[in-house]
């Protein structure tokens, strides 16, 4: 029997307004800033990523974000200027996979910083 619209609802409502497990925070220079979330093998747990927020110091060359479910890339964005930029991302990784999400290097002298919300469910 599928669920009732009210069940769906209320399991959207859920996902976009949860306590997370903790920003998970990743800062490098000239090099790609990586936040990886361990598959949770135990409970066969999904990972679910709600928003990332990134910064480059100053305007990157070939700046982008990517999202991966295990080594599939589920989601991708640019990045084009320098300063603060929070993606809406809402994607859920694989029962038992792990998830990471990677800024690309800003280029020379430039720092990324990431912080991604994720959920394991």
């Amino acid at each position: 029997m599928p669920a009732s619209v009210e069940t769906l609802l209320q399991q959207q409502l859920d996902y976009f307004f949860f306590d997370p497990d903790g920003s998970k925070i990743a800062s490098v220079s000239n090099g790609p800033a990586t936040v990886t979330l361990t598959a949770d093998t135990n409970n066969q747990g999904q990972w679910y990523i709600d928003m990332v927020t990134v910064s480059y110091s100053a305007a990157p060359t070939g700046g982008l974000l990517t999202v991966y479910a295990g080594a599939t890339p589920v989601f991708q964005v640019d990045i084009i200027a320098g300063g603060v930029t929070t993606v809406a991302v809402f994607k859920k990784g694989n029962p038992a996979g792990q998830m990471s999400v990677v800024l690309s290097a800003g280029g020379g002298g430039i720092t990324g910083r990431l912080n991604v919300n994720a959920k394991l469910l």
